[in-house]
């Protein structure tokens, strides 16, 4: 039995850490901007994200993330502005409480509400 013990110790904090990483909230305070690696880390954990990018409203640029790739533009994900998801496989996000489908390799437009919150429906 102790020898076990350590593979249940650890088993159970990579579920609690999977726990964590897909059922929290990215925002608590309706109008606050996210960090990307925050707002995304769901999609960012299947390893399927190629892309996403929103419109910058202070520049009017759009600003990119594309996970790996160093100097990305896009630094924080903005509420009430969509954002454009292309992931290499299908699949069913939620963003503000709705739910998108996002085909493999199609970018597709998803709106963000007050609240940031985007997770990975599984």
């Amino acid at each position: 039995m102790k020898k076990n013990t350590g593979i249940l110790i650890a088993v159970a904090a990579f579920a609690a850490l999977l726990l964590f990483m897909f059922t929290r909230k990215k925002s608590t305070t309706p109008g606050t901007p996210v960090p990307v690696e925050i707002a995304l880390a769901s999609l960012i954990a299947t390893g399927h994200l190629v892309q996403v990018s929103q419109l910058n409203p202070d520049t009017g640029l759009f600003e990119a993330f594309v996970p790996g790739l160093p100097g990305n533009t896009l630094i924080v994900v903005r509420p009430n502005i969509p954002i454009f998801i292309n992931m290499s496989m299908s699949h069913t996000i939620t963003s503000s409480g709705v739910s998108y489908f996002i085909p493999a390799n199609t970018p597709t437009e998803v709106a963000v509400g007050a609240t940031v919150d985007i997770r990975l429906v599984l």
